[in-house]
């Protein structure tokens, strides 16, 4: 009797490790098994073009190797997630299941109509001034950035900084399994 509940529990153990391992996955390009040092920003973010207008909240966690820039809306919903890992950006619409791979260079042309390199916005905003044309940094009287405003012709962007502090975390690449991949100015429609 014995002899048959230990082989019946040796049955469902070895069925529990396989069903769990099912879900483990391919490990993520740009996972990290150690956590990191993060620097998290909390941004309030305007953005005008033409008649088109929208207002959001986002949180950029930036490390040397990895970047994470969420879109959050009113009720703190992910809507919009875009990662970073060496020359890459893949930016995912999580509501509407699409995604797209845009070089890390281009990506703040081909969202806000920005001239500006991705490494040289970090920079921006750390507080380092960068020359550009249409672009004006609003400084605290403690000399913190406090604000970017970006105009030109029939676009205009305000990128305010609530609050910096540096983190410790482990990141991982969403799963794409699911998602469509897009033009990436169709990522958004």
């Amino acid at each position: 009797m014995l002899n048959i509940l230990n082989r019946i529990t040796l049955f469902f153990l070895i069925l529990f490790f396989i069903s769990c391992s099912a879900f483990r996955g391919k490990k993520n390009y740009c996972q990290t098994d150690k956590p990191l040092d993060f620097i998290k920003f909390k941004l309030k973010i305007e953005y005008v073009s033409g008649k088109e207008k929208s207002k959001f909240r986002a949180i950029l966690k930036e490390s040397k190797k990895i970047s994470s820039l969420v879109f959050l809306t009113p009720l703190n919903k992910v809507v919009v997630k875009i990662e970073f890992l060496n020359s890459q950006a893949c930016v995912i619409n999580l509501d509407k299941k699409k995604y797209a791979i845009d070089c890390i260079d281009n990506l703040l042309y081909d969202l806000w109509g920005l001239h500006i390199k991705y490494r040289d916005f970090l920079s921006l905003l750390r507080g380092n001034k960068i020359e550009l044309e249409n672009l004006d940094c609003i400084f605290s009287s403690n000399g913190k950035l406090k604000s970017i405003v970006f105009k030109k012709e029939n676009i205009y962007l305000k990128i305010d900084i609530i609050k910096v502090k540096k983190i410790r975390a482990i990141m991982q690449k969403s799963r794409l399994d699911n998602y469509k991949m897009v033009d990436i100015k169709d990522v958004f429609r």
